[in-house]
Order: structure tokens, then C-alpha cells, then sequence
């Protein structure tokens, strides 16, 4: 866990965990700049990234066509949320 995308992205490359989840709005940057940086480092490239965000219009498909392997609009269904972790840790 991290409070902030760069805390996060170094937390990814020193951990790599078999899963990130991500938020779209961050104090100190946007999701998007977070997705870019995670998918261009060596480290971190191959690990899933699921994107929660509650912006409107094609925010979701740009962060899926940037790398995201999915992303959910907030509010989202806790069922739907279960499914997705189901998919990536079986």
C-alpha cells in the first residue's frame, strides 16, 4: 500500500506483487502517469494493473488502451470487484 504514485511505483519495483490496484486520482500525480511508468519499467511490466476511477468519458479506455489490464468505474459492485482479484489470484 502507498499514499502516493511514487511511493507506489518504488513499492511495485521492490516488491512485485502479483497484482496492482490503482487509483486513478493520487495526490501527487494521476493514475495514468502511475500506469505509464509501471509499464515502461523492467521491473514491473509484466504485473497486472486494474485501474479504479470514477471520471466520466473515455478516461477508462484511454488508461486500458495505455496498458491497464482492466478498469473499474466507482462506484463498483463488490461482486464484479471479487470476480476481477478471482481472475488475476486464483
Amino acid at each position: 500500500m502507498a499514499r502516493n504514485g511514487r511511493d507506489g511505483v518504488q513499492a511495485a519495483i521492490d516488491k512485485r506483487p502479483d497484482l496492482i490496484l490503482l487509483d486513478n486520482r493520487l495526490p501527487d500525480t494521476t493514475g495514468g502517469e502511475v500506469l505509464r511508468e509501471l509499464t515502461s519499467a523492467t521491473a514491473t511490466t509484466s504485473i497486472p494493473v486494474v485501474v479504479f476511477s470514477s471520471d466520466s468519458g473515455g478516461i477508462i479506455d484511454e488508461l486500458l488502451a495505455n496498458g491497464a489490464s482492466e478498469a473499474l468505474g466507482k462506484p463498483f459492485d463488490i461482486h464484479q470487484f471479487l470476480a476481477m482479484i478471482d481472475r488475476y489470484l486464483p
